[in-house]
């Protein structure tokens, strides 16, 4: 059994992220990339300093965070699912990047990858952050 017939077979949650939804998400996570960017060098952290970015998704259930959680780890990442608090149904993925360069041209590209790999495990990319070190 392949991985999008385990994921959206009979008893996978339904899809989380439709076409629609993920058109969305790619044009807002993209669209975004360059404000957050300029407001990382704001605090005077230039294009070529390393830091580790971190990143968020969410799904509808456990074996599509556990997948996409497999996929990041495979590209290098620190990524790790949280299972829903009582009451909710969403799953959380979370990690962080290696230390990279925070180019612009780089974090556009970037982001629409994890766009798109969050759509390929039917999971939404929420967006990313680091933390900006004291001068």
């Amino acid at each position: 059994m392949g991985i999008l017939s385990r994921l959206f077979g009979s008893g996978g949650g339904g899809r989380h992220v439709t076409k629609k939804k993920f058109k969305k998400i790619l044009a807002d996570q993209v669209g975004m990339s360059p404000h957050t960017v300029q407001q990382i060098q704001a605090h005077g952290v230039s294009e070529d300093r390393t830091l580790k970015v971190s990143f968020y998704f969410y799904t509808n259930t456990e074996e599509k965070a556990a997948a996409l959680t497999g996929a990041l780890q495979k590209k290098g990442y620190s990524a790790e699912y949280n299972v829903p608090l009582a009451g909710y149904d969403t799953f959380s993925i979370t990690g962080d990047t290696g230390k990279t360069q925070l180019r612009q041209s780089m974090m556009d590209a970037w982001s629409e990858e994890m766009s798109r790999l969050g759509y390929e495990y039917d999971c939404e990319f929420d967006g990313w952050e680091t933390a900006i070190p004291p001068q």
